[in-house]
């Protein structure tokens, strides 16, 4: 039944519909070229210039090179997907949009030149990174936020609901999916609670992450029950490289004060409530305090980015915090350029393990990344750094599993430790350093993350939450297997679909 589902859902029928253009704007493009020589010379000129903007272009090499292939050997083919595909930015309206409420919010994200240098003083490496997230993400770094670990997705929902029924002013959700069950229902019962309460809600969830697990007007459902409830980005029948621009944000914000960020959506295979894929592990954070400021900040320009209607920051900012914490949190957002003019996820990641000193642990359920992300991790294992990455036991996709295997065995020559968790399947995404830092959220070690989604993460330094995290990490180990050099080796057929498909997997 679930299948059957699946097969007619509107992410299907979208696709189909989208195919179906394709194919057209191939025939007429090849009749054309059949009958007239010009038009087919008129192609190949295009695919040079073409590829000279793709080498010109400042991105990685890794996602040059499939362009590149495609455009020298099927010249017309590939002028008519790079120009639909090719240039993976905002729509123009939309990205302007964005790009003058990101300026004029900036005033709500100003770094506090006492905390910077109170960091500074503790660890220059670890000033360094922040400054970095400041500097590009325009995200400051907080002192003094309560934070709460949670290992698994029950343990949060738990913690979700507890907090939720304390709200007085406002409750914010922002998430990939949402799928009506346990998990969902006992949220919205809660929500709708807070509504005849007087507690202002607003929900946005990704209508392509939602495709098939909810009905196509599903926000319209909410509404009615007086939830202000949007849906990013929606799916429509046309082509656009704006359809690879997604939410996969998982954030909830509770009055401006409370905030749950983490790789969990709410959805009940995330809670265990289901099992596709064996014990699904997650994990995630509680903040309580100034740092939740990046959240709502993050939330309202995500928000009216969709609605179209300017948000009023100062209501929603104006919350106390007499808080006392540990450590320094600095909750980050990451998206498509030119919103955000770095790869932000993935470069704090890279910062993280070149500055290593004696350990770094990593979850993650995908591990597609390019030759220089690769070598950062085996130069860290050279360098004598302890490096440990956990994947998945039981796989959600096939394919993509392949292409996290194919990565296996140089990284294992190179010194770095592979393990699998044998029980399911590895949903977290989180990093853990040294003791000291950490990073946990939504983003993945893949090129969908580091490139066209919107994601979310909390950059974590001394704080009660890296000390669980690393706990927790070492509790994990205890029920992987260990990937030695023999196992680290894929089968013949598996290297050959691993080689076709990490050419293309910057553009999937």
């Amino acid at each position: 039944m679930r299948t059957l589902r699946r097969l007619f859902s509107r992410t299907v029928i979208v696709l189909l519909a989208i195919f179906i253009q394709l194919l057209l704007y191939f025939y007429i493009t090849d009749r054309l070229m059949e009958s007239y020589l010009y038009i087919s010379l008129t192609f190949r000129i295009l695919s040079v210039l073409a590829v000279i903007v793709v080498i010109n272009r400042k991105m990685s090499a890794s996602y040059k090179v499939p362009w590149i292939i495609v455009l020298m050997l099927l010249p017309m083919v590939g002028v008519v997907l790079y120009s639909f595909f090719g240039y993976p930015r905002l729509r123009r309206k939309y990205r302007k949009e964005l790009e003058a409420m990101y300026s004029d919010s900036e005033k709500y994200c100003k770094q506090s030149d006492d905390v910077t240098e109170a960091l500074k003083r503790d660890s220059e490496d670890a000033a360094g990174q922040a400054n970095y997230l400041y500097s590009t993400g325009k995200m400051p770094v907080h002192k003094g936020s309560e934070m709460e670990y949670f290992s698994s997705g029950e343990e949060a929902f738990a913690a979700m609901k507890k907090r939720l029924v304390c709200a007085k002013k406002y409750i914010f959700l922002e998430y990939f999916i949402i799928e009506e069950g346990k998990m969902w229902n006992e949220i919205l019962d809660i929500l709708e609670e807070k509504v005849r309460e007087g507690v202002e809600v607003k929900v946005m969830y990704d209508d392509f992450g939602c495709s098939g697990k909810l009905k196509f007007n599903y926000y319209k459902t909410l509404r009615k029950k007086g939830i202000d409830c949007i849906k990013f980005n929606p799916l429509t029948p046309v082509i656009t490289v704006f359809h690879n621009n997604r939410d996969h944000r998982k954030i909830m914000i509770i009055d401006g004060i409370e905030a749950f960020v983490g790789g969990f959506n709410l959805s009940d295979e995330y809670i265990n409530e289901t099992a596709p894929f064996g014990y699904w592990k997650d994990t995630g954070v509680y903040i309580r305090g100034e740092a939740v400021r990046n959240l709502v900040v993050m939330f309202l320009r995500q928000f009216a980015g969709q609605s179209r209607i300017k948000p009023d920051f100062d209501k929603y900012l104006k919350a106390e915090y007499a808080i006392e914490g540990t450590g320094y949190v600095l909750p980050f957002g990451d998206g498509p350029s030119p919103l955000y003019t770095d790869y932000i996820g993935e470069e704090t990641y890279l910062n993280i393990i070149n500055q290593a000193k004696r350990y770094v642990y990593i979850t993650t359920p995908y591990l597609i990344v390019d030759y220089h992300f690769i070598k950062a991790l085996k130069i860290a294992a050279k360098r004598g750094v302890d490096v440990r990455i956990i994947t998945p036991g039981i796989p959600d996709k096939k394919l993509v599993n392949i292409l996290t295997k194919s990565s296996y065995e140089e990284l294992v020559k190179g010194g770095v430790k592979i393990y699998e968790f044998e029980p399911g399947f590895i949903h977290a995404k989180s990093f853990v350093c040294d003791d000291e830092i950490g990073v946990v959220g939504s983003i993945n070690l893949d090129y969908r993350s580091f490139v066209h989604h919107f994601e979310c993460g909390v950059w974590l330094y001394k704080t009660t939450a890296v000390s669980q995290m690393k706990d927790d990490f070492d509790k994990t180990l205890e029920e992987c297997k260990f990937i030695d050099g023999k196992l680290s080796k894929l089968k013949w057929y598996q290297k050959i679909v691993a080689s076709v498909l990490m050419v293309f997997a910057p553009l999937m």
